[in-house]
């Protein structure tokens, strides 16, 4: 059973490497992407999915971003004039 163990703790090392050089090619490659556009309606996990492409994968927003608050405490990763921009539009529209 002990071999057994030790095979099963090589084999998952193993497949952690796998994934942590999986991820670090994603990185590499991502480098060069200097901006990106996560488009959703509200509460739909948009932020989730930019915050996710920001610290998991290396994209690059600009910014400045929403920070965060009492409903959202790792922030927003939405860009302030974008927001506002958007704000904007909908009151000019009247809605």
């Amino acid at each position: 059973r002990g071999r057994k163990t030790a095979r099963h703790a090589v084999q998952m090392v193993k497949n952690t490497m796998d994934r942590m050089k999986f991820l670090d090619n994603i990185k590499h490659k991502t480098k060069k992407r200097e901006g990106f556009m996560v488009l959703g309606m509200h509460r739909s996990g948009t932020s989730m999915l930019a915050g996710l492409m920001v610290n998991g994968m290396g994209y690059i927003t600009g910014g400045p971003l929403i920070g965060a608050a009492f409903d959202n405490e790792k922030g927003f990763f939405e860009r302030v004039d974008i927001v506002n921009q958007n704000d904007e539009f909908f009151r000019l529209q009247q809605m």
